[in-house]
């Protein structure tokens, strides 16, 4: 439907179609619904629907879809609106119930919502749904750290013990605190050396992705005629024309007969052309399957063959780590009995200036994983000095021990939690490195 803006009559005008269009009523009847403007023309929805709206634009010429333009180009102004809620009608559907209110369709009655009410209406679903996810993981996480807090550092109850009493339980949770601190650190060390190797499995990842592309295959469609000339080769044409390999006939022969035997001729032929076609057709096919099966085979050896030197290459790995700790140690032991008998030497000769100046000068040495382990837990560790303590000194002191173990606790319970996400991502970047290096 053409026709000028006077043709149409407005009615009431919804929020929407403030901000989109006009609200009128089709000269037609087909519908009352948003219309666009276009020049000095109007089109509603159905008449678009039809084919009748200016090409190029919504249903017009043919789109066949909604259109996306925002009517900048036609004259309107978008208005923001509200947020749409959701419905209370028990009886609506259940996207309606999600999404919130909508038009109604006059001539059917169904709900007619707006295309970009319902794109955005999706992607805040696809967010809330995703927020309600990690919200609900966070909240077991929690419930988890709770109970594990709770089995681990129960609340104190102090308030009956005597003064023996309270130092034996403050010698308890300062053994507590070691142990708990000494496994917090274990755990630490194995976090970081994950972080590191998910970083380097990232890295590769990258590197074998643009390195091994797989090409892009197309389908392609092939003649018999192509295909035997493939197969055969260009000695072996397939000539249509016959008449050269025929025998010369005898007059007496009847026209029926020498057609009769012509067909005869060239059927035998075609007939031995076609086996031997296919004969060598099935022997290609048959040596086909055996290089496939050979490959696959050899594939199979590969991959194996890898992952065994892969298993002996980490056992060797292992093994020098420990050979090396273990020299290390011994090392370690034997230069500080060494130094302690020097020392002990020197300190009766009355060396000690001498002594001192010699440490002073002596070059740094590399100290190992348990050295730095035991020099960090040793500046941690706090003395306990508790002999001369009442009563409620000691319960105060007790009350701090306490929360000293109590976040300890909750440090290792994240760094055990985050240690188990990282074993799972690290099983991941191995198995997509194993599969990019078989492509």
């Amino acid at each position: 439907m053409r026709g000028p803006a006077r043709h149409l009559t407005h009615v009431h005008q919804t929020p929407y179609s403030q901000g989109q269009g006009n609200e009128v009523a089709c000269r037609k009847n087909l519908d009352s619904t948003t219309v666009a403007v276009h020049v000095d023309e109007i089109y509603c929805k159905s008449c678009y629907g039809k084919k009748y709206g200016p090409k190029g634009y919504g249903y017009g010429g043919g789109a066949g879809t909604l259109s996306m333009d925002s009517g900048e180009g036609l004259g309107i102004k978008p208005v923001e609106h509200a947020p749409h809620q959701p419905t209370n009608n028990p009886n609506a559907s259940k996207f309606a119930q999600k999404l919130g209110s909508s038009d109604v369709c006059p001539r059917c009655g169904k709900s007619v919502y707006a295309a970009e009410k319902v794109v955005g209406a999706g992607n805040s679903l696809m967010v809330a749904k995703a927020k309600e996810m990690v919200e609900q993981e966070e909240m077991d996480k929690e419930e988890e750290k709770q109970s594990y807090l709770s089995e681990k550092a129960p609340p104190l109850q102090t308030g009956r013990l005597s003064v023996t009493e309270l130092q034996e339980l403050c010698r308890e949770l300062h053994t507590k605190i070691d142990v708990v601190d000494e496994e917090r650190y274990d755990i630490e060390a194995k976090v970081l050396h994950n972080t590191r190797e998910i970083k380097d499995l990232n890295i590769k990842v990258l590197d074998l992705r643009g390195k091994f592309k797989r090409p892009n295959l197309r389908r392609v469609r092939v003649s018999a005629d192509a295909i035997l000339r493939s197969l055969l080769g260009s000695k072996h044409k397939v000539s249509l024309d016959l008449r050269a390999n025929l025998k010369s006939v005898k007059k007496e022969d009847t026209e029926k007969d020498i057609h009769r035997k012509r067909m005869e001729k060239d059927l035998t032929e075609l007939q031995s052309l076609i086996e031997s076609h296919f004969e060598s057709r099935k022997k290609e096919e048959e040596e086909l399957l055996a290089l496939s099966s050979r490959m696959e085979n050899r594939r199979t050896e590969r991959a194996e063959q890898q992952r065994i030197r892969a298993e002996k290459e980490r056992e060797r790995q292992n093994k020098l780590a420990e050979e090396r700790e273990r020299k290390e140690e011994e090392e370690a032991r034997k230069k500080a009995e060494d130094d302690a008998k020097k020392k002990k030497v020197l300190t009766s000769l009355q060396f000690s200036g001498y002594m001192q100046k010699t440490e002073k000068r002596g070059a740094p040495r590399k100290q190992t994983e348990r050295e730095k382990k035991r020099k960090i837990l040793n500046e941690r560790r706090k003395e306990l000095k508790i002999e001369d303590l009442n009563a409620e000194q000691l319960r105060e002191k007790a009350n701090e021990l306490w929360k000293w173990m109590y976040q300890l606790e909750a440090e290792k319970f994240e760094l055990q939690y985050k240690y188990t996400r990282q074993k799972y991502e690290v099983t991941v970047l191995r198995n997509r490195v194993s599969d990019h290096q078989k492509k």
